[in-house]
């Protein structure tokens, strides 16, 4: 048995009788007196003609109060974004260089001492790239790949912001209906 204006996520695409989907619709309150009476403006409605349903579209129901740490939520309430962007100050310092150098040794054959002989240049046939382009830099202790290369900046492209979410939608008990839901009785 359900309580009028209690909250159930369902998984299939229609609204029983006595619920409605949480989709923000304008209900009248004569209509729906009983539901106004326990949720009354808090989504929105002029509380006289009309009142609104939670709109839980793309969103996660989300409980009022404080929890330690955390922000204040009201009843009502609605916050986060489906996308956000990435600024520089929103990610931690962090690169995209690619290093890789082959190191070309030699063994003395009456020690048996490796020595291994640096330079600021890949060894002949190490490369990614053609013996004449201009992709890395001599000045380096390594070979590192020119900045000019290719830049991965966030370049203001949106990223999905949304938790995984399925084919489930919110409905909330708007009336009883044969015998079921419940006006809530609070002490």
């Amino acid at each position: 048995m359900a309580f009028i204006g209690e909250i159930q996520i369902f998984g299939f695409g229609y609204a029983p009788p006595g619920w409605a989907l949480c989709n923000g619709e304008s209900l009248a309150v004569s209509r729906y007196t009983p539901l106004f009476s326990l949720i009354g403006t808090s989504y929105g409605g002029d509380g006289v003609r009309q009142f609104q349903l939670p709109n839980l579209m793309g969103r996660a129901a989300c409980g009022q109060g404080q929890g330690n740490g955390l922000s204040q939520r009201r009843i009502g309430d609605t916050f986060g974004a489906n996308t956000a962007v990435l600024a520089a100050e929103n990610i931690p310092a962090h690169g995209h260089g690619l290093s890789f150098f082959n190191i070309p040794t030699t063994t003395d054959p009456v020690s048996g001492v490796v020595t291994d002989n640096r330079s600021n240049a890949p060894a002949e046939g190490y490369s990614l790239a053609l013996p004449d382009s201009n992709i890395f830099s001599k000045t380096a202790s390594d070979a590192k790949m020119s900045n000019t290369l290719g830049k991965l900046e966030g370049g203001s492209d949106a990223h999905e912001n949304r938790q995984p979410f399925g084919a489930l939608a919110y409905y909330i008990m708007t009336q009883t209906v044969a015998g079921d839901g419940v006006f809530p009785v609070f002490d």
